[in-house]
Parts: structure tokens; C-alpha cells; sequence
């Protein structure tokens, strides 16, 4: 076999040519995909049979945790399987890591881990730190260099760079697509002591078990004061809360052309006035202590978040709302109201808007 980038030769004439997605077959002029699981493990290769106008499977494969198949079939049509890699059966069965061979029946390397005196605890063989399940070693050395970015609507790009601080020292250059066209570089944050695999670097995206245990690292600061550290902190930064911590700041962001944004609940109402006769101001987000201590003033006291709704008298849609937020969440003791001070920003504001809606509230 001879590789040239993505196209694979076999004696001399093109056999596939990889893809994101699986792989092309030229001879049969066939796309193939992969079904992959969280790890990158290939569970099933299909293609498109336009004969039969169905998926066909080309390929079904179940694993042991190290990556040793017990169950597998036509593993000659593709050899890119556990993580990804590349199975190399010549010989014996390893995987190519680029940087090391793998032995799924050892669970070890065949060779000494090249960033081995980074981390003298560990046996300079062991894979994925001897924990497959959350971890995945993606090329038998160390991924400490990343870029992030950062989007309005919720969305997140995380990528490897390169291998340039040591095991278990992660760069994280990040970016913020704000939505308007704008692009923010929010500079390069170092977080020590943090698992160097992109399991581990997604897990406190996603609020994950590392993101609420002893590895936990502060966020980096926002362009004018800190965004204070809460368990719930990881998961803003994969959401539009991030856009509501950084808009008291110079660099402000406006979920509204034109929308007011004030430094107390006091500061709005002297601006705005009355909410009116029978009226009462309500805010979408609630401005608890919580909130404003994760959010900020700004985010929780604008006029997108506070409107005016019915108040003051029986059965009114703002007493209709303090109710259900001062009711129970079905089948728990939790509160509806401490339930939903967990959540991101943008879902509080959703929730909110569809609080209001099972009311008869319209905008």
C-alpha cells in the first residue's frame, strides 16, 4: 500500500481516497461512511445501493474497551477502526497512531511514550490513561495547543494545534463569533494540570464530570471585571450566556438593536417609568442574586429581558408566573425557579418566553 495524503494505492493503482466521513471507492464509484461512537470507534460502515435503493452494511464491528474486537465482520473493507486509526494485520494487530504502534491486545504501546518524563506516575507505555472509556489518545503523544470559537448562537469549534507545552499544560487560543459579523480574539488562556486528550478538553465544554472536579480551572476574564466561578460556568462557554458575561464590558453585545441596559432594577425604572395601571414590570430572566452574580447587571436588567405583563390583581399573568416558578419540578423537591437558575442564558430566556406563552401571553 503506498499513501499519498488522503489517496491509498494498491500496487500502483488508486484504491480509495479518504474522506471525512469514510471513504471513496473509485473502483465501484461508491461513497462509504463510517458510523462512529464519542470515542471515534467505527461501529458500522454503510454505502448506498442504487440498485436496491437502501443502506447497505458493509461492515459491523463491537469492541472491549482497549480496542480488541470480540465481534467483526469484512474488516478487510476498512481497516480505519478503533479511534480511527489505521488497523495494521500483516504481521499482528496494532493500530497506527502516527507517533506510536498500539497493541489492543496488550493495551500498550509498543514503544516508549516520546513526552514520558512530563508525567513520571505513569508507565511510559499505558494508553489513554488507563481510562478508554473518556479518553482518547489521539496520536500517541501529547495535545496541549488548541483553538476555540466561540459562537452567538450556542455552537462551538474545538481544535488541536499542536503539541507545544508539555503533558498536562493546555494553551487554549479563543475566539468569539458574536453573530454581527464581528470576530473577537479573547487571547490565549494556559490551564495547567488538565488532561491532554480531546475527551478530556471537551468534557468541561460540556460541564462534564472534570468540569466539576478537582481539575477545574477559572475562566478567563472578561474585558472588564471576572466572570466568577460556579459549577454551571463550563457550559456558558458553549452557549449565548457567554455573550451576556462579556456584554458589560466595553465590548458590548446587544441581543437588540437599540436595546437598554442598566446597572440596577432601580436605574431601569427611573429611566422607563411606570409599567402602567394594572400593570407590572417582569423580568424574563429572574433577577435573583444568582443571576446577577453570573450574568451581571447589564445582562438581567435591559429591556429585552424586563416587559410589561398584567399585575396587581387575582388570577393576573404575572401571579400566574411567580406561582409556577415558586411550584415544584414533577417528581423532585427541587424548585421550578432554582431548577432553572441552572441553566444557561439564552435557555432561562427561552424557558422564560415559554412560561409566559403557556399563559396566553403573546408577544
Amino acid at each position: 500500500m503506498d499513501y499519498y495524503g488522503e489517496f491509498i494505492y494498491r500496487d500502483g493503482t488508486l484504491d480509495r481516497v479518504l474522506t471525512s466521513e469514510g471513504y471513496y471507492d473509485p473502483t465501484g464509484a461508491d461513497y462509504h461512511y463510517h458510523l462512529k461512537d464519542h470515542l471515534g470507534n467505527t461501529r458500522m460502515t454503510i454505502h448506498y445501493d442504487g440498485s436496491s435503493a437502501t443502506a447497505q452494511v458493509d461492515q459491523e464491528i463491537e469492541y472491549y474497551p482497549f480496542g480488541k474486537m470480540f465481534s467483526a465482520n469484512n474488516t478487510a473493507e476498512n481497516k480505519y477502526l478503533y479511534n480511527g486509526k489505521e488497523l495494521q494485520n500483516e504481521f499482528f494487530e496494532n493500530y497506527d497512531y502516527g507517533a506510536r504502534f498500539y497493541d489492543p491486545e496488550l493495551a500498550r504501546w509498543h514503544s516508549v511514550d516520546p513526552m514520558a518524563e512530563s508525567y513520571y506516575s505513569h508507565s511510559p507505555y499505558h494508553f489513554s490513561g488507563n481510562n478508554p472509556i473518556k479518553f482518547v489518545d489521539l496520536n500517541g503523544m501529547n495535545y496541549d495547543e488548541w483553538d476555540l470559537t466561540v459562537r452567538a448562537d450556542g455552537t462551538q469549534d474545538l481544535k488541536w494545534v499542536s503539541d507545544k507545552g508539555g503533558n498536562q499544560t493546555q494553551y487554549v487560543n479563543t475566539k468569539w463569533e458574536t453573530g454581527s459579523g464581528e470576530t473577537w480574539d479573547l487571547g490565549t488562556e494556559t490551564w495547567n494540570n488538565w488532561p491532554n486528550s480531546k475527551a478530556g478538553m471537551m468534557d468541561i465544554m460540556s460541564g462534564g464530570e472534570a468540569a466539576l472536579g478537582s481539575w477545574n480551572p477559572k475562566w478567563w476574564d472578561k474585558a472588564s471585571g471576572r466572570i466568577d466561578y460556579s459549577p454551571f460556568d463550563p457550559i456558558d462557554l458553549v452557549t449565548g450566556a457567554v455573550a451576556a458575561k462579556w456584554a458589560v464590558s466595553g465590548t458590548k453585545i446587544a441581543a437588540t438593536e437599540g436595546t437598554q441596559s442598566f446597572k440596577s432594577f432601580s436605574a431601569f425604572k427611573k429611566a422607563m417609568g411606570s409599567a402602567g395601571s394594572g400593570k407590572h414590570w417582569h423580568h424574563i430572566i429572574e433577577q435573583h442574586a444568582d443571576n446577577v452574580a453570573m450574568f451581571g447587571q447589564e445582562a438581567i436588567q435591559n429591556t429585552d429581558n424586563i416587559i410589561k405583563i398584567p399585575g396587581g390583581f387575582k388570577g393576573a399573568l404575572h401571579s400566574q408566573v411567580t406561582g409556577h416558578y415558586n411550584s415544584l419540578m414533577p417528581g423532585t423537591n427541587m424548585l421550578v425557579r432554582d431548577y432553572v437558575k441552572t441553566l444557561p442564558y439564552n435557555q432561562q430566556y427561552q424557558y422564560g418566553i415559554d412560561v409566559l406563552k403557556s399563559f396566553g401571553w403573546t408577544p
